[in-house]
Protein backbone atom coordinates (compact mmCIF):
# COMPACT_ATOMS: atom_id res chain seq x y z
CA UNK A 1 0.00 0.00 0.00
CA UNK A 2 3.11 2.54 0.44
CA UNK A 3 4.28 1.45 -2.79
CA UNK A 4 0.86 2.80 -4.03
CA UNK A 5 0.88 5.88 -2.49
CA UNK A 6 4.88 6.56 -3.21
CA UNK A 7 3.81 6.11 -7.19
CA UNK A 8 0.63 7.87 -6.62
CA UNK A 9 2.44 10.98 -5.66
CA UNK A 10 5.28 10.45 -8.53
CA UNK A 11 2.86 9.66 -10.85
CA UNK A 12 -0.45 11.62 -9.69
CA UNK A 13 -2.53 10.52 -12.99
CA UNK A 14 -2.79 7.06 -12.13
CA UNK A 15 -6.54 7.21 -13.35
CA UNK A 16 -8.12 6.61 -10.11
CA UNK A 17 -7.23 3.15 -10.44
CA UNK A 18 -7.40 1.10 -6.91
CA UNK A 19 -4.19 -0.72 -5.91
CA UNK A 20 -5.27 -3.74 -6.86
CA UNK A 21 -5.73 -2.27 -10.27
CA UNK A 22 -2.81 -0.96 -10.35
CA UNK A 23 -0.85 -3.98 -9.51
CA UNK A 24 -2.52 -5.87 -12.35
CA UNK A 25 -1.80 -3.24 -14.52
CA UNK A 26 1.99 -3.69 -13.09
CA UNK A 27 2.13 -7.10 -13.63
CA UNK A 28 0.93 -6.98 -17.16
CA UNK A 29 3.39 -4.22 -18.16
CA UNK A 30 6.77 -6.12 -17.02
CA UNK A 31 5.50 -9.38 -18.67
CA UNK A 32 5.36 -7.86 -21.70
CA UNK A 33 8.45 -5.96 -20.85
CA UNK A 34 10.36 -9.34 -19.84
CA UNK A 35 8.54 -11.33 -22.88
CA UNK A 36 10.24 -8.50 -25.58
CA UNK A 37 13.00 -9.39 -24.25
CA UNK A 38 13.17 -12.75 -23.84
CA UNK A 39 11.81 -12.60 -28.11
CA UNK A 40 14.62 -10.24 -29.17
CA UNK A 41 17.50 -11.44 -26.99
CA UNK A 42 16.98 -15.36 -26.41
CA UNK A 43 15.57 -16.18 -30.27
CA UNK A 44 17.36 -18.48 -31.82
CA UNK A 45 19.66 -17.74 -34.93
CA UNK A 46 18.87 -20.84 -36.41
CA UNK A 47 16.87 -21.04 -39.50
CA UNK A 48 15.19 -23.81 -41.34
CA UNK A 49 13.86 -24.47 -44.88
CA UNK A 50 17.36 -23.53 -46.67
CA UNK A 51 18.48 -25.96 -50.28
CA UNK A 52 21.75 -28.14 -49.66
CA UNK A 53 23.97 -26.65 -52.05
CA UNK A 54 26.03 -29.38 -53.26
CA UNK A 55 30.32 -29.13 -53.70
CA UNK A 56 31.77 -28.93 -57.51
CA UNK A 57 32.06 -32.98 -58.28
CA UNK A 58 33.39 -33.39 -62.16
CA UNK A 59 35.62 -36.56 -62.66
CA UNK A 60 38.92 -34.48 -61.73
CA UNK A 61 37.15 -32.46 -59.06
CA UNK A 62 36.85 -35.76 -57.10
CA UNK A 63 39.65 -37.27 -57.31
CA UNK A 64 41.21 -33.94 -55.72
CA UNK A 65 39.16 -34.84 -53.01
CA UNK A 66 40.24 -37.09 -49.54
CA UNK A 67 38.08 -40.02 -49.40
CA UNK A 68 37.63 -39.59 -45.18
CA UNK A 69 38.69 -37.43 -42.61
CA UNK A 70 39.77 -37.42 -39.19
CA UNK A 71 38.81 -35.00 -36.14
CA UNK A 72 40.78 -34.60 -33.66
CA UNK A 73 39.21 -32.24 -30.47
CA UNK A 74 41.57 -32.12 -27.56
CA UNK A 75 38.84 -30.44 -25.35
CA UNK A 76 40.16 -27.52 -23.19
CA UNK A 77 43.75 -27.44 -25.54
CA UNK A 78 45.61 -23.94 -25.24
CA UNK A 79 46.98 -23.07 -28.64
CA UNK A 80 50.59 -22.76 -26.54
CA UNK A 81 50.72 -25.41 -24.44
CA UNK A 82 50.87 -27.59 -27.32
CA UNK A 83 53.07 -25.50 -29.57
CA UNK A 84 55.40 -24.18 -26.96
CA UNK A 85 59.03 -26.23 -26.99
CA UNK A 86 60.50 -27.05 -23.44
CA UNK A 87 63.62 -25.75 -21.42
CA UNK A 88 65.38 -28.64 -23.39
CA UNK A 89 64.35 -27.28 -26.86
CA UNK A 90 62.32 -29.66 -27.96
CA UNK A 91 58.63 -29.57 -28.58
CA UNK A 92 56.43 -31.14 -26.36
CA UNK A 93 54.08 -32.61 -29.12
CA UNK A 94 56.49 -33.14 -31.26
CA UNK A 95 54.21 -35.40 -33.80
CA UNK A 96 51.53 -32.49 -34.64
CA UNK A 97 54.18 -29.64 -34.89
CA UNK A 98 55.93 -31.91 -37.19
CA UNK A 99 53.00 -32.46 -39.71
CA UNK A 100 52.41 -28.26 -39.42
CA UNK A 101 56.24 -28.26 -40.34
CA UNK A 102 56.42 -30.43 -42.66
CA UNK A 103 53.19 -32.18 -44.13
CA UNK A 104 50.37 -29.89 -43.78
CA UNK A 105 48.99 -26.19 -42.73
CA UNK A 106 48.56 -24.68 -39.45
CA UNK A 107 47.00 -21.39 -37.83
CA UNK A 108 45.11 -20.45 -34.62
CA UNK A 109 41.17 -21.09 -34.58
CA UNK A 110 39.68 -17.87 -32.85
CA UNK A 111 36.66 -19.17 -30.78
CA UNK A 112 33.86 -16.64 -29.46
CA UNK A 113 32.51 -16.42 -26.33
CA UNK A 114 31.08 -18.53 -24.53
CA UNK A 115 34.31 -20.40 -24.79
CA UNK A 116 32.43 -23.75 -23.75
CA UNK A 117 32.72 -27.31 -25.33
CA UNK A 118 29.01 -27.43 -26.58
CA UNK A 119 29.08 -24.14 -28.39
CA UNK A 120 32.77 -24.86 -29.79
CA UNK A 121 32.05 -28.35 -30.92
CA UNK A 122 28.95 -26.95 -32.53
CA UNK A 123 31.15 -24.27 -34.26
CA UNK A 124 33.80 -26.36 -35.25
CA UNK A 125 31.55 -29.29 -36.72
CA UNK A 126 28.04 -27.55 -38.02
CA UNK A 127 29.39 -23.98 -38.39
CA UNK A 128 27.14 -21.92 -36.36
CA UNK A 129 27.84 -19.86 -33.08
CA UNK A 130 26.17 -20.08 -29.86
CA UNK A 131 22.29 -20.22 -30.10
CA UNK A 132 21.29 -18.31 -26.97
CA UNK A 133 17.82 -19.83 -26.96
CA UNK A 134 20.09 -22.57 -25.84
CA UNK A 135 19.20 -21.46 -21.90
CA UNK A 136 15.87 -22.92 -22.02
CA UNK A 137 18.03 -26.84 -22.47
CA UNK A 138 20.28 -25.30 -19.43
CA UNK A 139 23.20 -24.96 -21.79
CA UNK A 140 23.55 -28.17 -22.66
CA UNK A 141 21.74 -29.10 -26.13
CA UNK A 142 20.52 -27.08 -28.88
CA UNK A 143 16.73 -26.75 -28.99
CA UNK A 144 16.92 -26.27 -32.10
CA UNK A 145 18.08 -29.12 -34.88
CA UNK A 146 20.93 -27.84 -36.57
CA UNK A 147 22.93 -29.47 -39.43
CA UNK A 148 26.64 -30.54 -39.39
CA UNK A 149 29.32 -31.87 -40.91
CA UNK A 150 28.69 -35.47 -39.36
CA UNK A 151 25.26 -35.18 -40.56
CA UNK A 152 26.24 -35.16 -44.14
CA UNK A 153 29.06 -37.63 -43.78
CA UNK A 154 27.91 -41.25 -45.86
CA UNK A 155 29.17 -42.54 -42.75
CA UNK A 156 30.86 -41.83 -39.43
CA UNK A 157 31.99 -42.70 -35.87
CA UNK A 158 32.49 -40.14 -32.80
CA UNK A 159 34.11 -41.68 -29.45
CA UNK A 160 34.27 -39.51 -26.23
CA UNK A 161 32.27 -37.29 -24.05
CA UNK A 162 28.61 -37.99 -23.06
CA UNK A 163 28.26 -34.41 -23.41
CA UNK A 164 29.18 -34.09 -26.71
CA UNK A 165 28.84 -37.25 -28.40
CA UNK A 166 25.43 -37.34 -28.38
CA UNK A 167 24.69 -34.25 -30.21
CA UNK A 168 26.38 -35.36 -33.65
CA UNK A 169 25.11 -38.69 -33.45
CA UNK A 170 21.71 -39.34 -31.88
CA UNK A 171 19.67 -38.16 -34.94
CA UNK A 172 22.00 -39.38 -37.51
CA UNK A 173 21.34 -42.77 -38.21
CA UNK A 174 24.25 -42.91 -40.04
CA UNK A 175 27.03 -42.09 -37.04
CA UNK A 176 27.66 -44.75 -34.75
CA UNK A 177 28.51 -42.64 -31.47
CA UNK A 178 29.81 -44.12 -28.33
CA UNK A 179 30.75 -42.19 -24.96
CA UNK A 180 32.06 -43.27 -21.90
CA UNK A 181 29.36 -42.80 -18.60
CA UNK A 182 29.58 -39.36 -16.87
CA UNK A 183 30.42 -41.02 -13.83
CA UNK A 184 33.97 -41.15 -14.74
CA UNK A 185 34.70 -37.34 -15.74
CA UNK A 186 36.28 -36.17 -12.50
CA UNK A 187 37.50 -32.62 -12.52
CA UNK A 188 38.53 -32.41 -9.19
CA UNK A 189 41.16 -34.78 -9.82
CA UNK A 190 42.27 -37.95 -10.68
CA UNK A 191 44.05 -39.03 -13.81
CA UNK A 192 42.25 -37.48 -16.55
CA UNK A 193 44.20 -39.10 -19.27
CA UNK A 194 42.16 -42.32 -18.98
CA UNK A 195 39.59 -40.58 -20.61
CA UNK A 196 41.30 -40.18 -24.04
CA UNK A 197 42.56 -43.46 -23.33
CA UNK A 198 39.64 -45.04 -23.82
CA UNK A 199 38.35 -42.73 -27.34
CA UNK A 200 42.08 -43.82 -28.47
CA UNK A 201 41.41 -47.46 -27.41
CA UNK A 202 37.61 -47.70 -29.09
CA UNK A 203 39.09 -46.17 -32.38
CA UNK A 204 41.65 -49.08 -32.45
CA UNK A 205 39.41 -51.67 -31.76
CA UNK A 206 37.52 -50.82 -34.53
CA UNK A 207 39.87 -51.15 -36.68
CA UNK A 208 40.97 -54.51 -35.31
CA UNK A 209 37.26 -55.11 -35.90
CA UNK A 210 37.64 -54.41 -39.55
CA UNK A 211 40.16 -56.38 -40.23
CA UNK A 212 37.91 -59.28 -39.57
CA UNK A 213 34.77 -58.25 -40.46
CA UNK A 214 34.60 -57.25 -44.43
CA UNK A 215 31.21 -55.42 -44.53
CA UNK A 216 32.60 -53.19 -41.37
CA UNK A 217 35.66 -52.81 -43.59
CA UNK A 218 33.68 -51.68 -46.45
CA UNK A 219 31.86 -49.43 -44.24
CA UNK A 220 34.88 -47.70 -43.13
CA UNK A 221 36.53 -47.24 -46.68
CA UNK A 222 33.10 -45.76 -48.12
CA UNK A 223 33.62 -42.51 -49.59
CA UNK A 224 32.34 -39.64 -47.01
CA UNK A 225 33.37 -41.06 -44.25
CA UNK A 226 33.58 -38.97 -40.96
CA UNK A 227 35.80 -39.83 -37.37
CA UNK A 228 35.35 -37.61 -34.61
CA UNK A 229 37.28 -38.10 -31.57
CA UNK A 230 36.92 -35.91 -28.86
CA UNK A 231 39.67 -35.84 -25.80
CA UNK A 232 38.55 -34.41 -22.67
CA UNK A 233 41.41 -35.25 -20.30
CA UNK A 234 43.04 -31.67 -20.86
CA UNK A 235 39.90 -29.68 -20.10
CA UNK A 236 39.57 -32.15 -16.90
CA UNK A 237 43.46 -31.73 -15.83
CA UNK A 238 42.90 -28.11 -16.93
CA UNK A 239 40.28 -27.71 -14.19
CA UNK A 240 41.69 -30.13 -11.30
CA UNK A 241 45.22 -28.82 -11.57
CA UNK A 242 45.99 -26.18 -14.02
CA UNK A 243 47.29 -25.58 -17.07
CA UNK A 244 50.93 -24.95 -16.19
CA UNK A 245 50.50 -27.97 -14.19
CA UNK A 246 52.64 -31.39 -14.75
CA UNK A 247 49.43 -32.91 -15.22
CA UNK A 248 48.67 -30.94 -17.90
CA UNK A 249 51.43 -30.64 -19.62
CA UNK A 250 51.58 -34.58 -19.33
CA UNK A 251 48.36 -35.37 -21.06
CA UNK A 252 49.49 -33.05 -24.13
CA UNK A 253 52.56 -35.71 -24.48
CA UNK A 254 49.35 -38.27 -24.42
CA UNK A 255 47.38 -36.30 -26.83
CA UNK A 256 50.10 -36.02 -29.42
CA UNK A 257 51.26 -39.72 -28.85
CA UNK A 258 47.31 -40.95 -29.17
CA UNK A 259 47.08 -39.02 -32.38
CA UNK A 260 50.22 -40.44 -33.89
CA UNK A 261 49.24 -43.97 -32.40
CA UNK A 262 45.72 -43.91 -34.55
CA UNK A 263 47.37 -41.82 -37.71
CA UNK A 264 49.43 -44.22 -37.95
CA UNK A 265 46.87 -47.39 -37.59
CA UNK A 266 44.42 -45.29 -40.25
CA UNK A 267 47.50 -45.38 -42.77
CA UNK A 268 48.09 -48.74 -42.57
CA UNK A 269 44.15 -49.95 -42.42
CA UNK A 270 43.48 -47.51 -45.69
CA UNK A 271 46.65 -47.67 -47.12
CA UNK A 272 45.38 -45.23 -50.29
CA UNK A 273 46.84 -41.94 -49.37
CA UNK A 274 42.92 -41.11 -49.09
CA UNK A 275 42.93 -39.89 -45.87
CA UNK A 276 43.07 -35.86 -44.39
CA UNK A 277 43.58 -35.38 -41.13
CA UNK A 278 42.64 -32.11 -38.73
CA UNK A 279 43.39 -31.52 -35.06
CA UNK A 280 41.81 -28.52 -33.15
CA UNK A 281 40.18 -27.64 -29.47
CA UNK A 282 36.92 -26.43 -28.89
CA UNK A 283 38.27 -23.34 -26.56
CA UNK A 284 41.64 -22.92 -24.61
CA UNK A 285 41.87 -22.65 -20.59
CA UNK A 286 42.79 -19.31 -18.78
CA UNK A 287 45.92 -19.85 -15.88
CA UNK A 288 42.95 -20.27 -13.25
CA UNK A 289 41.39 -23.34 -14.66
CA UNK A 290 38.77 -21.70 -16.29
CA UNK A 291 37.16 -20.85 -19.61
CA UNK A 292 34.15 -19.24 -20.75
CA UNK A 293 35.14 -15.49 -21.18
CA UNK A 294 36.99 -13.75 -23.92
CA UNK A 295 40.26 -13.82 -22.59
CA UNK A 296 43.15 -14.68 -25.15
CA UNK A 297 44.16 -18.04 -23.52
CA UNK A 298 40.25 -19.17 -23.61
CA UNK A 299 39.73 -18.18 -27.56
CA UNK A 300 43.34 -19.15 -28.97
CA UNK A 301 43.30 -23.15 -30.09
CA UNK A 302 45.21 -24.57 -32.18
CA UNK A 303 44.58 -26.18 -36.00
CA UNK A 304 46.71 -28.38 -37.83
CA UNK A 305 45.25 -29.66 -40.93
CA UNK A 306 47.34 -32.89 -43.55
CA UNK A 307 46.73 -35.45 -45.48
CA UNK A 308 44.80 -35.38 -48.96
CA UNK A 309 43.80 -32.25 -50.09
CA UNK A 310 46.22 -30.44 -47.76
CA UNK A 311 48.37 -27.56 -48.98
CA UNK A 312 51.72 -28.60 -48.12
CA UNK A 313 53.47 -26.06 -45.80
CA UNK A 314 55.91 -22.98 -47.10
CA UNK A 315 58.98 -22.73 -46.06
CA UNK A 316 60.08 -19.23 -46.99
CA UNK A 317 59.57 -16.04 -44.76
CA UNK A 318 60.37 -12.77 -45.09
CA UNK A 319 62.53 -12.12 -42.06
CA UNK A 320 60.20 -9.40 -40.67
CA UNK A 321 57.02 -11.74 -41.17
CA UNK A 322 57.78 -13.61 -37.39
CA UNK A 323 56.01 -16.48 -38.21
CA UNK A 324 52.86 -14.67 -39.77
CA UNK A 325 50.59 -16.02 -42.19
CA UNK A 326 52.50 -14.28 -46.02
CA UNK A 327 48.63 -14.03 -47.04
CA UNK A 328 47.50 -11.59 -43.89
CA UNK A 329 48.60 -8.49 -43.29
CA UNK A 330 49.51 -7.48 -39.55
CA UNK A 331 46.21 -5.81 -37.23
CA UNK A 332 45.42 -2.70 -38.07
CA UNK A 333 43.39 -1.47 -35.06
CA UNK A 334 43.34 -2.50 -31.25
CA UNK A 335 40.33 -4.47 -31.63
CA UNK A 336 40.92 -6.80 -28.10
CA UNK A 337 42.40 -10.36 -29.38
CA UNK A 338 39.48 -12.49 -30.02
CA UNK A 339 36.96 -10.34 -32.34
CA UNK A 340 35.70 -11.17 -35.04
CA UNK A 341 36.75 -10.97 -38.72
CA UNK A 342 35.65 -7.98 -40.58
CA UNK A 343 37.06 -6.70 -44.04
CA UNK A 344 38.66 -8.47 -47.15
CA UNK A 345 41.97 -10.17 -45.37
CA UNK A 346 42.18 -8.43 -42.58
CA UNK A 347 41.27 -10.13 -39.04
CA UNK A 348 41.02 -7.21 -36.65
CA UNK A 349 42.17 -7.60 -33.06
CA UNK A 350 43.73 -11.00 -33.98
CA UNK A 351 47.68 -11.09 -32.94
CA UNK A 352 49.60 -12.21 -36.04
CA UNK A 353 52.87 -13.16 -34.83
CA UNK A 354 54.13 -15.94 -33.86
CA UNK A 355 56.63 -15.57 -31.12
CA UNK A 356 59.69 -17.55 -30.97
CA UNK A 357 58.89 -20.03 -28.07
CA UNK A 358 56.89 -22.06 -30.20
CA UNK A 359 60.23 -23.05 -31.88
CA UNK A 360 60.03 -24.64 -35.55
CA UNK A 361 56.71 -22.96 -35.92
CA UNK A 362 58.25 -19.47 -36.03
CA UNK A 363 59.94 -20.01 -39.27
CA UNK A 364 56.55 -21.61 -41.06
CA UNK A 365 53.76 -19.26 -42.51
CA UNK A 366 50.63 -19.34 -40.15
CA UNK A 367 47.23 -19.19 -41.33
CA UNK A 368 44.43 -18.10 -38.51
CA UNK A 369 40.78 -18.72 -38.59
CA UNK A 370 37.27 -18.46 -37.27
CA UNK A 371 36.35 -21.21 -35.41
CA UNK A 372 33.18 -21.42 -37.50
CA UNK A 373 35.71 -21.98 -40.93
CA UNK A 374 36.14 -25.63 -39.86
CA UNK A 375 33.43 -27.00 -40.80
CA UNK A 376 33.47 -25.18 -44.39
CA UNK A 377 36.99 -26.88 -44.60
CA UNK A 378 35.87 -30.26 -43.46
CA UNK A 379 33.59 -30.18 -45.78
CA UNK A 380 35.75 -29.12 -48.72
CA UNK A 381 38.85 -31.43 -48.10
CA UNK A 382 35.90 -34.82 -48.78
CA UNK A 383 33.27 -32.94 -51.06
CA UNK A 384 30.64 -33.09 -48.73
CA UNK A 385 28.21 -30.32 -48.81
CA UNK A 386 28.47 -27.01 -46.66
CA UNK A 387 26.28 -27.81 -43.14
CA UNK A 388 22.88 -25.48 -44.43
CA UNK A 389 23.34 -23.39 -41.38
CA UNK A 390 27.00 -22.78 -41.22
CA UNK A 391 28.30 -19.10 -40.89
CA UNK A 392 31.82 -20.28 -41.40
CA UNK A 393 34.00 -19.22 -44.53
CA UNK A 394 36.24 -21.77 -46.27
CA UNK A 395 39.98 -21.21 -45.67
CA UNK A 396 41.19 -21.81 -49.29
CA UNK A 397 45.39 -21.43 -48.45
CA UNK A 398 44.65 -24.82 -46.64
CA UNK A 399 43.14 -26.42 -50.00
CA UNK A 400 45.39 -28.10 -52.30
CA UNK A 401 43.21 -27.59 -54.92
CA UNK A 402 43.63 -25.39 -58.30
CA UNK A 403 42.74 -21.94 -58.95
CA UNK A 404 39.44 -23.11 -60.83
CA UNK A 405 38.08 -25.95 -58.23
CA UNK A 406 38.90 -23.12 -55.26
CA UNK A 407 37.00 -20.79 -57.23
CA UNK A 408 34.10 -23.33 -57.65
CA UNK A 409 34.06 -23.89 -54.13
CA UNK A 410 33.84 -20.65 -53.26
CA UNK A 411 31.05 -20.41 -54.99
CA UNK A 412 28.87 -22.90 -53.17
CA UNK A 413 30.09 -21.59 -49.90
CA UNK A 414 28.86 -18.06 -50.88
CA UNK A 415 25.57 -19.62 -52.54
CA UNK A 416 25.26 -21.29 -49.46
CA UNK A 417 25.54 -18.50 -46.89
CA UNK A 418 22.86 -16.51 -49.60
CA UNK A 419 20.17 -18.93 -48.89
CA UNK A 420 20.59 -18.15 -45.40
CA UNK A 421 20.38 -14.94 -46.11
CA UNK A 422 17.09 -15.31 -48.19
CA UNK A 423 15.10 -17.23 -45.57
CA UNK A 424 16.15 -14.43 -42.95
CA UNK A 425 14.80 -11.85 -45.34
CA UNK A 426 11.64 -13.33 -46.17
CA UNK A 427 11.01 -13.66 -42.37
CA UNK A 428 12.10 -9.67 -41.87
CA UNK A 429 9.87 -9.20 -44.77
CA UNK A 430 7.14 -11.19 -43.11
CA UNK A 431 7.50 -9.72 -40.09
CA UNK A 432 8.57 -6.06 -40.44
CA UNK A 433 6.05 -2.74 -40.85
CA UNK A 434 8.69 -1.93 -43.67
CA UNK A 435 11.70 -3.33 -45.12
CA UNK A 436 14.71 -1.70 -47.03
CA UNK A 437 17.72 -3.66 -47.71
CA UNK A 438 21.40 -2.64 -49.42
CA UNK A 439 21.39 -2.69 -53.31
CA UNK A 440 24.16 -4.98 -53.38
CA UNK A 441 22.18 -7.94 -51.47
CA UNK A 442 18.81 -6.97 -53.93
CA UNK A 443 17.49 -10.22 -54.23
CA UNK A 444 19.84 -11.88 -52.21
CA UNK A 445 22.53 -11.56 -54.34
CA UNK A 446 21.70 -13.17 -57.13
CA UNK A 447 23.61 -10.27 -59.36
CA UNK A 448 26.51 -11.41 -57.91
CA UNK A 449 26.22 -14.78 -58.40
CA UNK A 450 25.35 -14.56 -62.40
CA UNK A 451 28.82 -12.58 -62.48
CA UNK A 452 30.58 -15.64 -60.76
CA UNK A 453 28.43 -17.88 -63.11
CA UNK A 454 29.44 -15.68 -66.62
CA UNK A 455 33.36 -15.70 -65.23
CA UNK A 456 33.24 -19.15 -64.68
CA UNK A 457 31.84 -19.98 -67.87
CA UNK A 458 34.25 -18.24 -69.61
CA UNK A 459 36.81 -20.09 -67.83
CA UNK A 460 38.70 -16.87 -66.47
CA UNK A 461 41.67 -17.13 -64.28
CA UNK A 462 40.70 -14.26 -62.76
CA UNK A 463 37.66 -15.68 -61.18
CA UNK A 464 39.05 -17.07 -58.20
CA UNK A 465 40.56 -13.64 -56.99
CA UNK A 466 36.84 -12.52 -57.95
CA UNK A 467 35.45 -14.64 -55.63
CA UNK A 468 37.98 -13.97 -52.80
CA UNK A 469 37.18 -10.30 -53.36
CA UNK A 470 33.85 -10.36 -53.26
CA UNK A 471 33.28 -12.61 -49.57
CA UNK A 472 36.62 -11.03 -48.08
CA UNK A 473 38.63 -14.20 -48.25
CA UNK A 474 42.36 -14.18 -49.13
CA UNK A 475 43.11 -14.54 -52.64
CA UNK A 476 44.45 -18.53 -53.39
CA UNK A 477 48.48 -18.43 -53.08
CA UNK A 478 49.26 -19.71 -56.23
CA UNK A 479 46.65 -17.93 -58.26
CA UNK A 480 47.53 -15.60 -61.38
CA UNK A 481 44.64 -13.91 -61.99
CA UNK A 482 43.98 -10.43 -61.25
CA UNK A 483 40.79 -8.86 -59.36
CA UNK A 484 38.37 -7.89 -62.44
CA UNK A 485 37.39 -4.37 -60.15
CA UNK A 486 34.34 -4.04 -62.63
CA UNK A 487 32.57 -6.46 -61.30
CA UNK A 488 33.19 -5.19 -58.05
CA UNK A 489 30.55 -2.83 -56.22
CA UNK A 490 33.33 -1.19 -53.79
CA UNK A 491 34.46 2.39 -53.37
CA UNK A 492 37.63 3.68 -55.20
CA UNK A 493 39.66 2.84 -51.38
CA UNK A 494 38.02 0.05 -51.16
CA UNK A 495 39.16 -1.70 -54.54
CA UNK A 496 42.53 -0.36 -54.84
CA UNK A 497 43.00 -1.89 -50.86
CA UNK A 498 41.84 -5.07 -52.74
CA UNK A 499 44.23 -4.73 -56.05
CA UNK A 500 47.16 -4.22 -53.83
CA UNK A 501 46.62 -7.77 -52.02
CA UNK A 502 46.50 -9.10 -55.37
CA UNK A 503 49.70 -7.45 -56.16
CA UNK A 504 51.37 -8.28 -52.96
CA UNK A 505 49.99 -12.50 -53.67
CA UNK A 506 51.37 -12.01 -57.19
CA UNK A 507 54.33 -10.70 -56.12
CA UNK A 508 54.98 -13.23 -53.27
CA UNK A 509 54.95 -16.04 -56.27
CA UNK A 510 57.42 -14.14 -58.45
CA UNK A 511 60.05 -14.03 -55.32
CA UNK A 512 59.59 -17.81 -54.52
CA UNK A 513 60.21 -18.94 -58.15
CA UNK A 514 62.89 -15.76 -58.27
CA UNK A 515 64.59 -17.62 -55.82
CA UNK A 516 64.34 -21.27 -56.83
CA UNK A 517 65.53 -19.74 -60.29
CA UNK A 518 68.75 -18.05 -58.13
CA UNK A 519 69.72 -21.64 -56.38
CA UNK A 520 69.50 -23.91 -59.62
CA UNK A 521 71.16 -21.25 -61.99
CA UNK A 522 74.58 -20.69 -63.20
CA UNK A 523 74.25 -16.99 -63.47
CA UNK A 524 71.34 -14.97 -63.09
CA UNK A 525 70.11 -11.39 -63.73
CA UNK A 526 66.74 -9.53 -63.56
CA UNK A 527 64.82 -6.99 -64.93
CA UNK A 528 65.66 -3.55 -62.56
CA UNK A 529 61.98 -2.95 -61.80
CA UNK A 530 61.68 -6.40 -60.30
Amino acid sequence: MQMFHLFSSLVPNTGGMSPAQFAIVGVLFYSVYMYSIVDTYFRSPLVHGMETVHMPNSSSQQQAYAKRVFLFSADGGRADRFFEVNADGKHRAPFLVDKAVNSGTWGLSHTRVPTESRPGHVSMIAGIYEDISAVTKGWSLNPVEFDSVLNRSSVGWAFGSPDIVPMFSLKSEQVDGQWYEAEEEDFAGGDAHELDDWVFDKMAELFKNASSDTNLEEKMKRPGAVFFLHLLALDTSGHAHRPWSPEYIGNVRRVDAGIKKIVDMAETFFDDGQTAFVFTADHGMNNRGAHGDGEPANTQTPLIAWGKGVRLPSTTLEPKNNGRSMHKPPPVDTTPIGASPIGPDIIVGWDNTTPESWGQLAKVPRTDVAQADIAPLLSALIGLPIPVNSVGRVPTPYLNFDGGHSAEILKANTMQVLKILCIKRLHRIQKALSFSEAPSLTGCGESRLRDIDEALVKGEADIAPLLSALIGLPIPVNSVGRVPTPYLNFDGGHSAEILKANTMQVLKILCIKRLHRIQKALSFSEAPSL
